[in-house]
């Protein structure tokens, strides 16, 4: 494997599982594609069906192959996202590891900006950055954790809400993904939150001002799968109670967070369920003042979608 000049090695981490060659060449292009090329890409198919034509992945991978060091790993059999992640961390030789979902994909300057600011602080575990989401139905986008730049010791923001996003988007430290368990794969989603907070409780956070990732959003994705999501947000205040006891506020962002996800996909019970909780914990505060705010811009959206559907009919 190659050394970078600062010898500082990157290993990229592709996952895929059934998804369509062409969507996984664009994810592969755009690491090859980086100003600081990693010194390897692994990518760890979850035993794919039949979806794709073996030659047509055969051809993809070779276009590739003397462009950077590749290796493709195949399960034997369906294994899991969280699995095949960790196959992916013990297989890679680099100093920093960076995923990338097989629907998404990197800016070209992502790892350069990633790895220039793990140069400079040496006690960061976790860079991450902007994330773009795009709606691949109406081309839309928006930037998901603008006024979340949060640095340095970050445990009580991270625990009350996933800032970070998904695993696209960090450089991450290896000897301390190793030191923190990886990844849980009891988990079905959520699973790179949980990682995020053993992460938070292990070192710093650095954030770079700069949008490195483009998350594409279609009607596949986990993300958009409520109950999926509420299954995963349990697990963690289960698993990290004790924390949640600890960290009053965080927990009440936490609340708060799902309060809003829950009105957003109407699911009216569950956010108030989610908004008692809050107030029982923290009382009417500030946070709880945006919570309903947001919550009402939510209602406004649906009431004109209403309308909006209602005209094109008549």
């Amino acid at each position: 494997m190659n050394e970078s000049v600062n010898g500082t090695t990157i290993s990229a981490i592709i996952t895929t599982c059934n998804r369509p060659v062409s969507i996984l060449e664009r994810a592969v292009r755009s690491v090859v594609s980086q100003t600081r090329i990693p010194d390897e890409l692994i990518i760890v198919d979850d035993s794919s069906d039949e979806i794709n034509d073996h030659q047509e992945m055969a051809e993809m991978l070779s276009r590739y192959a003397g462009k950077i060091d590749l290796r493709y790993i195949k399960n034997a059999c369906c294994k899991g996202a969280c699995y095949s992640r960790n196959k992916g961390i013990q297989t890679a030789n680099g100093d920093y590891i960076a995923f990338l979902d097989d629907d998404d994909e990197w800016t070209k300057d992502k790892l350069y900006l990633q790895e220039k600011v793990a140069l400079k602080n040496t006690n960061a575990v976790l860079i991450t950055g902007y994330i773009r989401v795009v709606n691949d139905e109406d081309g839309k986008t928006r930037i998901y954790n603008r006024g979340w730049e949060y640095e340095g010791s970050v445990l009580t923001k991270i625990l009350g809400n996933n800032f970070v996003g998904g695993c696209s988007a960090p450089l991450l430290k290896k000897s301390t993904v190793l030191q923190c368990g990886c990844f849980d794969e009891g988990f079905a989603s959520s699973q790179d939150y949980d990682l995020w907070i053993r992460l938070a409780e292990a070192g710093d956070f650095a954030f770079v001002r700069d949008v490195i990732v483009d998350y594409h959003m279609h009607p596949g994705n986990i993300t958009d799968d409520f109950d999926r999501r509420i299954k995963g947000w349990k697990r963690i205040y289960r698993k990290y109670n004790r924390l949640f006891k600890k960290y009053p506020e965080a927990k009440c962002c936490f609340l708060d967070m799902l309060a809003v996800n829950a009105w957003e996909c109407r699911r009216v019970a569950f956010a108030f369920g989610m908004l008692g909780k809050s107030i029982r914990t923290c009382g009417f505060d500030r946070e709880l003042l945006r919570t309903l705010i947001k919550m009402c811009r939510i209602s406004l959206k649906h009431a004109v979608g209403r309308i909006s559907t209602s005209v094109w009919i008549q």
